[in-house]
């Protein structure tokens, strides 16, 4: 017999047609491979290809702020996303780029995090963050979430805009979810 290939709609209509037995193979993103294991399906996991980033803009990115930004990151419950979020199709970042194929760490960060007390005594236009997502990206919204909620048992507020093409208020950082091309650490750079 013949094998056809046809590239259509990706993730979610792929695994509907799965489902229907209109497609023997389809892509799926991590968040329907729950799903497909519930009804039997046999679900294979690519090596790390996306690395979601939380990028300061300039007037965040500051050295004054690096005290806040440093508590905000050892807010951040890494295993709880990559475990709830991606329901266990990613771990989370020890590196730019993944070990398998950079074989680096990223180095331990400089300074500590600031304690409660100081938080709270922080200005409220301090503590509190305008986080942009896109619009059109569900598993990066979801990140943005569940970083609301780890966020605030630091004591800082943040709230998450997703405009898609409307102006939206100036944001303080971006989550970014960058593709890796992971052939080699030059060309991935």
């Amino acid at each position: 017999g013949a094998t056809e290939v046809e590239f259509g709609p990706a993730g979610g209509a792929q695994v509907a047609d799965l489902e229907a037995a209109r497609l023997d193979v389809a892509s799926a993103r991590p968040a329907d491979v729950r799903r497909s294991a519930q009804r039997q399906m046999r679900t294979f996991v690519s090596q790390p290809v996306d690395l979601v980033v939380l990028a300061f803009e300039p007037h965040r990115g500051a050295d004054a702020t690096a005290p806040l930004r440093r508590t905000m990151a050892a807010a951040f419950d890494r295993q709880a996303i990559a475990r709830v979020v991606a329901q266990g199709q990613a771990e989370p970042a020890t590196a730019l780029l993944p070990a398998w194929i950079g074989g680096y760490l990223l180095p331990r960060p400089q300074g500590r995090p600031l304690a409660p007390g100081a938080v709270a005594a922080l200005p409220i236009e301090q503590r509190t963050f305008a986080l942009r997502v896109p619009a059109d990206d569900p598993v990066v919204r979801a990140i943005a979430d569940r970083l609301v909620v780890d966020v605030q048992q630091a004591g800082v507020s943040m709230r998450v805009q997703a405009p898609g093409g409307r102006v939206a208020p100036r944001a303080d950082a971006r989550l970014l979810r960058i593709p890796v091309e992971v052939t080699s650490p030059e060309r991935a750079l």
